[in-house]
């Protein structure tokens, strides 16, 4: 949303839901994560928009998740972790690899669109300005 616009986080309310799943298309591209204990609807949800014509991005564990056979690319992480919980450390590092991939691709127009962004978060009084040093 920062970077582009058109991007939609698939909303928790059955008819909103409903809305955007029935409206994706050969345009789209659906994000997923999925990670052990999968959950069943990302399946569902995964389906109807490959139903769609959508490209399925997955990001999942080494195990992989059920979605896997129907994702275009999939981007497993390790999440193990000297703790009883798994590490969602390599999710995010793999997240912020793909994301500067696409301000990459994007170029000039991504960063005026980022920029743009957080100028109306900072006037609406979203986002206190920065106090950083570095920043400009």
């Amino acid at each position: 949303m920062q970077l582009r616009g058109d991007v939609v986080i698939l909303p928790d309310r059955d008819v909103e839901r409903t809305a955007v799943l029935a409206g994706l298309g050969r345009q789209d591209v659906l994000v997923v994560f999925d990670y052990r204990r999968y959950e069943p609807d990302k399946v569902v949800i995964t389906e109807l928009a490959r139903e769609g014509g959508s490209n399925i991005v997955l990001f999942t564990d080494a195990w992989l998740s059920p979605v896997t056979n129907l994702a275009d690319v999939v981007l497993p992480s390790r999440v193990a972790a000297p703790s009883p919980y798994d590490s969602m450390v390599p999710t995010l590092a793999t997240v912020e690899t793909v994301l500067a991939g696409v301000l990459g691709q994007l170029g000039e127009e991504g960063r005026v669109h980022l920029e743009h962004s957080e100028n109306v978060a900072r006037r609406a009084g979203i986002q206190p300005a920065d106090k950083r040093p570095d920043a400009p």
